[in-house]
């Protein structure tokens, strides 16, 4: 399976989408956040919704500690911020479920949601824009397979 990462940025909802498909490694993330820095669209304080969805993460506890770490160190995302991840299986879930406990010191605010719409409303988003966010994630998921 390849890995695909996608994403867009959305200045006027302050938010940042983000697609993953594949084996998705600790450095495969740190690249992809230093790749979408380098946008000029980008601000470190939008929140983000991962959608991991299409994504088999690989990682261990320490990857996870590391991963955190990074980021509280990168001054060019680290910033308060609400973070969704979408997940649909265990393997996210539990990932995801580490990192949430794991970043307790960092200004990060992170939940998991195994739905669109609890991620679109964790990050402040009206239930209105559900299906534009859906067409977003598909248009992302897409692109991925290109």
């Amino acid at each position: 399976m390849n890995t695909g990462l996608q994403y867009q940025i959305f200045p006027d909802k302050k938010l940042i989408v983000e697609y993953y498909s594949g084996e998705i490694y600790k450095n495969t993330i740190q690249y992809f956040k230093k790749e979408i820095s380098k946008n000029v669209a980008y601000n470190m304080h939008y929140n983000i919704i991962h959608d991991f969805r299409d994504a088999t993460l690989v990682a261990n506890i320490e990857e996870v500690r590391s991963f955190i770490d990074y980021i509280k160190q990168n001054t060019n995302t680290y910033a308060q911020k609400k973070i969704a991840f979408i997940t649909n299986n265990p393997n996210q879930v539990s990932i995801t479920y580490l990192f949430s406990t794991l970043k307790k010191e960092t200004l990060l605010i992170a939940e998991t949601f195994s739905t669109v719409e609890g991620a679109i409303m964790w990050v402040g988003l009206q239930p209105t824009e559900t299906d534009f966010i859906q067409s977003v994630l598909e248009e992302l998921k897409q692109l991925s397979q290109l």
